[in-house]
């Protein structure tokens, strides 16, 4: 009888305790839930008020820049013809966004942006939703995304895998497309370079280091993507092509 007394009150104590423990787990990722949305909107406010007394043309800035193959750079450009590593790079208070002008011209985003505020100031329209506005507010389509460059003749890692989602969320906006491709690489690999502090010095691996040196088959170098989608779908392989709808939506294609 007292055996089975002391099982029951056992088995109580083991019960409240294991209740007690999930009410605690569950308390403490509610807790930490508030604390990150807390964080993040304070960091919003913060914002908001770092540029509250700036002009809103000053907010924003447009430039181009081209890829330079012998200094495996991009430099600022003024040149605006359309070429196939020229990029645009919108930057809007804090965020930046990137489009290959070959895909998408922010340049258009930039200057709507500026005849709305004109046209505010004269009195002639109300604040309307710009294509700023749109990608300002655009969510990720993407749940991860990394990146591993690899020396082809060898199969081994020149960079094991690195997590690039910062990177491609500056190209998922409404309307944008962007080519993670074989074709396209020579321009991402230099890219990424900079973005990254990579010190990838393109010259040692170049099949032939005196002609084509922004020719992509004269480059012993792939780069092999894995990106996780929202839908939990995972892309892998060095073709990967994210294009986006008006709506922000995203298709992820593996077929060039």
């Amino acid at each position: 009888m007292y055996i089975m007394a002391l099982v029951l009150g056992c088995g109580l104590a083991a019960g409240l305790i294991y209740y007690k423990k999930n009410t605690i787990i569950r308390t403490f990722l509610e807790k930490y839930s508030d604390w990150v949305e807390s964080k993040k909107e304070e960091e919003k406010q913060n914002v908001e008020m770092k540029f509250s007394e700036v002009p809103k043309e000053k907010l924003i800035s447009c430039k181009l820049y081209d890829y330079y193959p012998r200094e495996f750079q991009y430099d600022r450009t003024l040149d605006k013809k359309v070429t196939k590593g020229k990029i645009c790079k919108l930057k809007f208070k804090e965020m930046i966004f990137y489009s290959f002008l070959k895909n998408y011209d922010l340049k258009d985003t930039y200057f709507e942006y500026l005849n709305n505020l004109e046209d505010i100031r004269n009195g002639e329209t109300d604040e309307y939703i710009t294509h700023l506005n749109k990608i300002t507010n655009c969510k990720s389509g993407l749940l991860g995304a990394t990146a591993t460059i690899k020396i082809k003749s060898h199969n081994t890692d020149l960079a094991p895998e690195f997590d690039i989602l910062d990177f491609i969320n500056k190209f998922s906006f409404n309307g944008n497309s962007l080519f993670l491709t074989e074709v396209n690489k020579v321009y991402i690999l230099a890219l990424l370079n900079e973005e990254y502090s990579l010190n990838i010095d393109i010259k040692n691996f170049l099949n032939d280091k005196i002609n084509d040196i922004d020719d992509y088959q004269n480059l012993n170098i792939e780069i092999v993507y894995q990106l996780i989608t929202n839908e939990a779908e995972i892309f892998t392989g060095p073709d990967v092509i994210l294009e986006f709808d008006k709506y922000n939506a995203l298709t992820v294609k593996t077929e060039v």
